[in-house]
């Protein structure tokens, strides 16, 4: 009985002091990495008024909804909203606006992104 309290005291001694009097932060560090390549353009160029991209626009499965695949860069597909009068499938453009990548829609091909202009090109 006396060696079983004795091992029992040990154990606690050493469970005791491996502690630090600091609080452990729960909130797991992560790192980001890039996932392009330097000798590759980023798919998005940001600039003062926005994102700048320049691509094919597509037409979706569902009536009404447009892509744009860029073509520099990664190719990326992107679901067009916002200011898109009269741009069709089959268009070369170059749109300015915002990714909104949490933004709900009907479509279901890219990710949204909120067009303030379209140009030719």
């Amino acid at each position: 009985m006396r060696v079983m309290l004795a091992v029992t005291a040990l154990l606690l001694a050493a469970g005791c002091g491996a502690g630090s009097d600091e609080p452990e932060d729960p909130t797991p560090q992560t790192t980001s990495a890039s996932t392009t390549t330097p000798d590759e353009p980023a798919p998005t160029t940001p600039t003062a008024q926005g994102v700048v991209l320049t691509g094919v626009v597509g037409a979706t499965d569902e009536s009404g909804c447009l892509t744009l695949t860029t073509t520099t860069g990664t190719r990326t597909t992107w679901l067009l909203v916002g200011s898109t009068a009269g741009v069709v499938a089959g268009d070369r453009v170059t749109v300015r606006g915002s990714p909104a990548p949490d933004l709900a829609t009907r479509c279901q091909q890219g990710t949204p992104f909120v067009v303030e202009a379209v140009e030719p090109g």
